[in-house]
Formats: C-alpha cells, sequence, structure tokens
C-alpha cells in the first residue's frame, strides 16, 4: 500500500511540473485491496491524461453528468493487474466548485484524497484550478473477463454526482474451458453420467515440465484425463483464434472426463472444478480463469418443490415464513425424515400437508417443509441449506437465502 501511493504520488507531482500555470490538487482513487497486495512502483501504469472541464452550471442538480471513460484494453492474466489512470479535471468557469466527494463503483476501487496522507475533500476548486483525478484498479480481486468501473465526483450539496469517471477493459484468462459451464441436467443417484470437458491452457501455466490438472471440490464430482478429441482441439483453437484469446502466446490443450457420481445427496447441484498445480489441491488463483461450475439436480427417494427458498427482505423483529413441498412416490420413504438447519437464524420443520394440497398433485406422498427466519435475526445477508435425511440415508440439500434490513424508523 505504501509502495503504491508513493508511486501516485511521484506521477502527481510529474504532471504538477508540467503545467506550473495552474493552482493544483491531487485526488488519488486507489484500491481497497491493496492493503494485502505488494506491489513494485514498475507495474503500475498511469497512462495518458484524459482532460475534463468543469463550469459551476455542472455543479448544479442535474441527471446527466460529465462522463469520461478510459478503455485499457487487454489485460494479460499474468501481467500486472494494477492499472491506473489521470484524469485532469479543470473550473473552466468564473466562479469557485466546491468539490465535496468522490464514490466509486465497487469496493475493488476505493476514493483516498489528498497530499500524502491527509485528506483534502471537501474543497473549492477555484476558477483555472485542477484537480488530478487517479483512478486505480486492484483487477487482482476480479475474475477474468470485461470489467467496467467508476468514480463520480459529488459537488456538495448535490445527490447527483458532478462528473463520473470510467476505466473499462478486458481481463485475459490464462484458460478458457470448453463448455464455460458444465451443465449435467438431472442425474439419478446410483447412475452415474459422464461429460467431455475441454481446457485451453496457457503454456506459462506449466511447470517443471508439467501441466496443472483438474481437481474436484464435491464428492459427487469425479474427474480424470481423457484422450483428446481432434475435432474438439480444433475448434477450440478456431474459436480462439476468432476471439483474441491467448494472442501471440503459447497454449496447449487438454481433456477431461467428468464423471458426476452422487451416492446420497440429492438436490441442486453446483460443484466446482479447478486447475491446481500439479501434485497439489490448492486451486490457482481465480483471477487467471482457472475454474469451472458444474451445475445440474441430484434426483432419488424425495425431492422438493422449489429446490431453493429465497426470502424477500424482511425487516428485522418481525421473522418470515416460506415452505416447499416434499414429495415422494412411495409413502413409506417419507416415514421417519430428519430435518437440520446448521445455521441458528433458520428454523425448519416438517408439518402435514393440507389435505387439499394433496388433492391438487398426483404425487402419492408429500409433506411439508416449513422453514423461519426468526425475528432476532440480526441485520446482514445469510447463505445457508436445510437439510431433510431419509431413514436410508439419503440426503436432500436445500439451499435458503434471506436478507434482514433494519426496522422502520431504527437509527
Amino acid at each position: 500500500m505504501i509502495r503504491i501511493m508513493s508511486y501516485l504520488r511521484k506521477q502527481t507531482n510529474l504532471l504538477v511540473t508540467r503545467k506550473q500555470s495552474y493552482q493544483r490538487v491531487t485526488i488519488a482513487i486507489l484500491c481497497a485491496g491493496c492493503s494485502a497486495v505488494s506491489v513494485q512502483a514498475q507495474s503500475v501504469t498511469v497512462d495518458t491524461v484524459t482532460n475534463v472541464k468543469l463550469s459551476p452550471a455542472d455543479a448544479v442538480q442535474h441527471d446527466q453528468p460529465i462522463s469520461r471513460t478510459y478503455d485499457f484494453g487487454k489485460q494479460d492474466a499474468f501481467g500486472s493487474r494494477l492499472v491506473a489512470h489521470t484524469f485532469l479535471v479543470r473550473n473552466a468557469g468564473e466562479k469557485p466548485i466546491v468539490l465535496d466527494r468522490a464514490v466509486s463503483s465497487c469496493s475493488c476501487t476505493t476514493a483516498f484524497v489528498g497530499e500524502g496522507t491527509t485528506s483534502t475533500l471537501p474543497l473549492v476548486l477555484k476558477p483555472n484550478a485542477e484537480v488530478s483525478l487517479i483512478v486505480s484498479i486492484n483487477a487482482k480481486e476480479l475474475f477474468p473477463g470485461s470489467i467496467s468501473k467508476s468514480v463520480s465526483l459529488f459537488a456538495r450539496g448535490q445527490s447527483t454526482p458532478i462528473a463520473v469517471f470510467g476505466i473499462t477493459g478486458d481481463l485475459q484468462p490464462a484458460a478458457t474451458f470448453v463448455p464455460a459451464v458444465l451443465q449435467v441436467g438431472t442425474v439419478k443417484v446410483g447412475q452415474p453420467a459422464s461429460f467431455l470437458l475441454t481446457v485451453l491452457l496457457d503454456k506459462r501455466l506449466v511447470k517443471n515440465g508439467e501441466p496443472p490438472h483438474l481437481v474436484s471440490y464435491d464428492s459427487r464430482v469425479q474427474v480424470e484425463a481423457a484422450p483428446l478429441n481432434p475435432h474438439s482441439s480444433a475448434a477450440l483453437s478456431a474459436e480462439n483464434s476468432a476471439s483474441g484469446l491467448h494472442e501471440g502466446k503459447e497454449y496447449l490443450t487438454q481433456a477431461y472426463r467428468v464423471t458426476v457420481n452422487p451416492s446420497g445427496e440429492l438436490g441442486f447441484l453446483d460443484g466446482m472444478l479447478a486447475l491446481a498445480a500439479a501434485h497439489q489441491t490448492a486451486p490457482l488463483s481465480f483471477s487467471l480463469g482457472t475454474s469451472i461450475h458444474v451445475m445440474g439436480n441430484v434426483d432419488g427417494e424425495i425431492h422438493a418443490l422449489p429446490s431453493m427458498i429465497a426470502f424477500e427482505e424482511i425487516e428485522q423483529g418481525k421473522g418470515a415464513t416460506q415452505r416447499a413441498i416434499v414429495t415422494s412416490l412411495l409413502a413409506n420413504e417419507l416415514q421417519g425424515l430428519k430435518v437440520d438447519s446448521p445455521m441458528l437464524c433458520f428454523q425448519a420443520r416438517l408439518v402435514p400437508a393440507a389435505d387439499n394440497l394433496a388433492a391438487e398433485t398426483s404425487l402419492s406422498a408429500q409433506t411439508l417443509l416449513e422453514v423461519t427466519v426468526k425475528p432476532n435475526t440480526p441485520v446482514g445477508s445469510y447463505s445457508s441449506q436445510i437439510i431433510v435425511t431419509t431413514s436410508g440415508g439419503q440426503r436432500l440439500v436445500i439451499p435458503v437465502v434471506a436478507t434482514v434490513t433494519s426496522s422502520k424508523g431504527a437509527p
């Protein structure tokens, strides 16, 4: 963090020496995650300056703020993921403008204002005075793909920004999966299903002559190397040549057989596969684009409808309850069901299905799962699961999410 701040101050000082005729104030926009990242000064690129003119008329309430965007193009997966750009803002009017605050659109980009460590906002931007706004994004915290981040500059007393400064670009992956998400559909317990996955690897992932291997982090999913299909390899190479991915880089193609072989865990499947260094199990950095999701549903003795419970926003102190229908083709499979809620803020129980509900369905056996968010749950967002276990040992996993907000009138 200290090294980054020092480098950005040096870049701003260089700008000051270029135009001594203006009164100058520095606004540096730094990364939220930079404190956890050690970055050498030369890895920070402050590109060409974008000039922006403001007038006092721009500082009144309006719906269309001045907007300027810098596109840094394609960023290599193994290069610096810290991108910076300078926006030079000048008061072109005859009256001063009071700049109140700078607000970023993302936690990877936050506002730091001032000379050294001293904050200077709010500040008065006098006629012909300039503000150097350095926007920096710590893309090491982001997944590959197109990104668009911004910083909004507000004048005093206004709820809409006087100007919005954006940075866009493409973060290149070190691996390309085909398909991008492995959709396996519905897989029945005891009936394994296999799928072929092809991966285009940047050769810089190869260490000591050994390429990374693919690791599964879900016990229901197994992975093994597979012979490469020449048609898949040719199609993958053509696709990446057309898109510009891995342009000018050496790469190799790997194939894997992914088998979904569920034994006892039912319900929604959202597993993850990730590349790991040879002989290791820890995944490579996700910012390299070296992971893929395996999604589907596992079918067994019992089912739930809906398969996931999502609460709308709940006001603290009131609580809320939702229900799901647990069904089976055989009535005896609903005997002796056990329900568990790992997170204390969620309470779950089974209740008999109403007679009118049973009459509306063609299923031979059903019961209701009732899930409640407790009234004393603190404000925040919660994600957990409800587990319904059959007497035969199969476990139906039902994801549940909820957001608790402050009660009305609370300070």
